[in-house]
């Protein structure tokens, strides 16, 4: 049997040759390496680290802004009430169906509510001691 010589190193056959071993090589590297994947990891992490104090700070405003719509509701139902009834000053529990209506939101206290004829301000603290505040006029 007869050697084969190898090709020369410009020819085509040799071209060839390392074309196909080249579409080879890459036909076996399928995945992703180590590094590669370590990298991806780290980037989706410090996307996380950065999204996540603009979500909690989304959520706090949206927590005050049930907080202060349900303060408002309070406000507008004692104006009605006190008018209705003549009196100086009204408290939550006094104000009809409003607790079956109201619901805490963060964990705040309506109950401790007084509202004067004089106008002032509902606050009630939410349960990460934040306050929120609503002014409301004299009748």
């Amino acid at each position: 049997m007869a050697s084969r010589k190898p090709p020369a190193k410009n020819s085509l056959a040799c071209r060839v040759a390392l074309l196909q071993y080249d579409t080879i090589m890459r036909d076996l590297r399928k995945g992703f390496t180590l590094r590669e994947i370590f990298i991806v990891i780290i980037i989706l992490g410090l996307l996380i680290a950065m999204a996540v104090p603009a979500v909690m700070k989304v959520r706090e405003g949206s927590i005050k802004n049930q907080v202060s719509n349900n303060l408002s509701v309070i406000a507008a139902t004692g104006r009605a009430m006190m008018l209705e009834r003549n009196v100086e000053s009204i408290s939550f529990n006094e104000l009809p169906n409003l607790q079956d209506k109201i619901k805490p939101v963060d964990g705040e206290d309506y109950s401790v509510l007084v509202m004067s004829s004089k106008g002032g301000h509902l606050t009630v603290t939410l349960s990460s001691n934040k306050t929120v505040s609503y002014p409301y006029q004299e009748r």
